[in-house]
Protein backbone atom coordinates (compact mmCIF):
# COMPACT_ATOMS: atom_id res chain seq x y z
CA UNK A 1 0.00 0.00 0.00
CA UNK A 2 1.31 3.63 -0.67
CA UNK A 3 1.41 6.13 1.69
CA UNK A 4 0.34 9.44 1.27
CA UNK A 5 3.99 10.57 1.89
CA UNK A 6 4.88 8.45 -1.94
CA UNK A 7 2.28 9.83 -3.34
CA UNK A 8 3.14 13.28 -2.64
CA UNK A 9 7.02 12.85 -3.75
CA UNK A 10 5.98 10.95 -7.18
CA UNK A 11 3.79 13.14 -8.20
CA UNK A 12 6.77 15.60 -8.15
CA UNK A 13 9.23 13.21 -9.82
CA UNK A 14 10.57 12.82 -12.97
CA UNK A 15 13.65 11.80 -14.26
CA UNK A 16 15.94 15.27 -13.61
CA UNK A 17 18.47 15.12 -10.95
CA UNK A 18 15.08 16.65 -8.23
CA UNK A 19 13.05 14.03 -10.00
CA UNK A 20 14.97 11.30 -9.39
CA UNK A 21 15.44 12.69 -5.55
CA UNK A 22 11.83 12.85 -5.43
CA UNK A 23 11.41 9.19 -6.41
CA UNK A 24 13.77 8.81 -3.51
CA UNK A 25 12.10 10.40 -0.72
CA UNK A 26 8.79 8.63 -1.84
CA UNK A 27 9.99 5.16 -1.33
CA UNK A 28 11.28 5.88 2.07
CA UNK A 29 9.17 3.37 4.48
CA UNK A 30 8.09 1.32 1.55
CA UNK A 31 9.09 -2.09 1.25
CA UNK A 32 11.72 -3.25 -1.38
CA UNK A 33 11.99 -4.86 -4.18
CA UNK A 34 8.75 -5.71 -6.33
CA UNK A 35 6.42 -4.68 -3.21
CA UNK A 36 7.81 -0.92 -4.48
CA UNK A 37 5.91 -1.40 -7.90
CA UNK A 38 2.05 0.51 -7.12
CA UNK A 39 4.96 3.53 -6.89
CA UNK A 40 5.11 3.25 -10.41
CA UNK A 41 1.36 4.25 -11.45
CA UNK A 42 1.61 7.53 -9.48
CA UNK A 43 4.26 9.62 -11.40
CA UNK A 44 4.44 10.62 -15.12
CA UNK A 45 7.75 8.48 -16.20
CA UNK A 46 6.60 6.03 -13.59
CA UNK A 47 9.37 4.96 -11.07
CA UNK A 48 13.31 4.59 -11.29
CA UNK A 49 15.22 3.10 -8.15
CA UNK A 50 17.64 5.06 -6.35
CA UNK A 51 20.29 3.03 -7.55
CA UNK A 52 19.45 2.98 -10.97
CA UNK A 53 21.57 4.51 -13.81
CA UNK A 54 20.25 5.97 -16.64
CA UNK A 55 22.17 7.91 -18.76
CA UNK A 56 21.67 8.98 -22.07
CA UNK A 57 19.74 11.79 -23.97
CA UNK A 58 17.33 10.03 -26.31
CA UNK A 59 15.93 7.96 -23.44
CA UNK A 60 11.65 7.94 -22.71
CA UNK A 61 10.13 6.04 -20.40
CA UNK A 62 6.20 6.04 -20.44
CA UNK A 63 3.66 6.33 -17.79
CA UNK A 64 3.84 3.43 -15.34
CA UNK A 65 7.40 2.22 -16.01
CA UNK A 66 9.09 0.02 -12.79
CA UNK A 67 12.77 0.64 -13.03
CA UNK A 68 14.48 -1.70 -10.05
CA UNK A 69 17.38 -1.55 -8.54
CA UNK A 70 20.87 -1.46 -10.21
CA UNK A 71 19.27 -1.44 -13.62
CA UNK A 72 21.53 0.58 -15.81
CA UNK A 73 20.47 2.58 -18.94
CA UNK A 74 23.17 3.91 -21.10
CA UNK A 75 23.12 4.94 -24.12
CA UNK A 76 27.04 4.91 -25.68
CA UNK A 77 27.72 8.33 -28.57
CA UNK A 78 25.62 7.59 -31.68
CA UNK A 79 23.66 5.20 -29.61
CA UNK A 80 20.45 5.55 -30.73
CA UNK A 81 17.09 5.55 -28.55
CA UNK A 82 15.85 3.83 -25.96
CA UNK A 83 11.91 3.34 -25.79
CA UNK A 84 9.86 2.13 -22.81
CA UNK A 85 6.44 1.63 -23.49
CA UNK A 86 3.57 2.39 -21.17
CA UNK A 87 3.98 -0.45 -17.50
CA UNK A 88 7.32 -1.50 -18.60
CA UNK A 89 9.14 -3.03 -15.60
CA UNK A 90 13.04 -3.79 -16.07
CA UNK A 91 13.73 -5.87 -12.34
CA UNK A 92 17.01 -5.97 -10.72
CA UNK A 93 20.49 -5.99 -12.29
CA UNK A 94 19.03 -5.57 -16.11
CA UNK A 95 21.56 -3.51 -18.41
CA UNK A 96 20.02 -2.17 -21.15
CA UNK A 97 22.44 0.04 -23.88
CA UNK A 98 22.40 1.55 -27.29
CA UNK A 99 25.50 2.10 -29.73
CA UNK A 100 25.61 3.27 -32.99
CA UNK A 101 23.05 1.89 -35.19
CA UNK A 102 21.22 0.73 -33.08
CA UNK A 103 18.15 1.20 -30.61
CA UNK A 104 16.11 -0.55 -28.24
CA UNK A 105 11.77 -0.56 -27.67
CA UNK A 106 9.79 -2.37 -25.49
CA UNK A 107 6.11 -2.92 -25.85
CA UNK A 108 3.76 -1.74 -23.14
CA UNK A 109 3.17 -4.37 -20.12
CA UNK A 110 6.49 -6.31 -20.72
CA UNK A 111 8.00 -7.42 -17.70
CA UNK A 112 11.82 -8.16 -17.83
CA UNK A 113 13.26 -10.27 -15.04
CA UNK A 114 16.40 -9.77 -13.10
CA UNK A 115 20.12 -10.03 -14.73
CA UNK A 116 18.77 -9.57 -18.07
CA UNK A 117 21.33 -7.79 -20.58
CA UNK A 118 20.30 -5.95 -24.32
CA UNK A 119 23.19 -5.09 -26.12
CA UNK A 120 21.89 -2.61 -29.30
CA UNK A 121 24.81 -2.19 -31.60
CA UNK A 122 24.57 -2.38 -35.46
CA UNK A 123 20.98 -2.86 -35.52
CA UNK A 124 17.60 -2.78 -33.50
CA UNK A 125 16.13 -4.90 -30.71
CA UNK A 126 11.96 -4.56 -30.90
CA UNK A 127 10.06 -6.47 -27.88
CA UNK A 128 6.36 -6.40 -28.24
CA UNK A 129 3.70 -5.68 -25.88
CA UNK A 130 2.42 -8.04 -23.12
CA UNK A 131 6.15 -10.10 -23.06
CA UNK A 132 7.17 -11.87 -20.22
CA UNK A 133 11.33 -12.54 -19.86
CA UNK A 134 12.78 -15.28 -17.72
CA UNK A 135 15.96 -14.54 -15.96
CA UNK A 136 19.86 -13.88 -17.05
CA UNK A 137 18.54 -13.52 -20.86
CA UNK A 138 21.15 -11.76 -23.22
CA UNK A 139 19.58 -9.84 -26.86
CA UNK A 140 21.64 -8.60 -29.28
CA UNK A 141 20.43 -7.71 -33.11
CA UNK A 142 23.58 -9.45 -34.68
CA UNK A 143 25.19 -12.75 -34.99
CA UNK A 144 28.59 -12.41 -34.42
CA UNK A 145 31.21 -14.03 -37.43
CA UNK A 146 34.00 -15.98 -36.35
CA UNK A 147 37.20 -17.52 -37.97
CA UNK A 148 39.30 -20.18 -36.77
CA UNK A 149 42.74 -18.33 -35.56
CA UNK A 150 41.59 -14.84 -35.21
CA UNK A 151 41.23 -13.00 -32.22
CA UNK A 152 37.03 -12.29 -32.27
CA UNK A 153 37.76 -8.69 -31.49
CA UNK A 154 39.29 -8.26 -34.73
CA UNK A 155 36.18 -10.41 -36.60
CA UNK A 156 33.26 -8.35 -37.89
CA UNK A 157 29.36 -8.48 -36.44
Amino acid sequence: MTSRWSVIWMRRSNLSRWGRFCMRLAALGQPPYKARRPLARLGRNGYVAPSATIYGDDIALAAGCFVDERVTIFQHPGGGPVTLAERVHLYRDCIVETGPGGSLSIGEDTHVQPRCQFTAFAGPIRIGARVQIAPNCSFYPYDHSFAAGEEIAAQPL
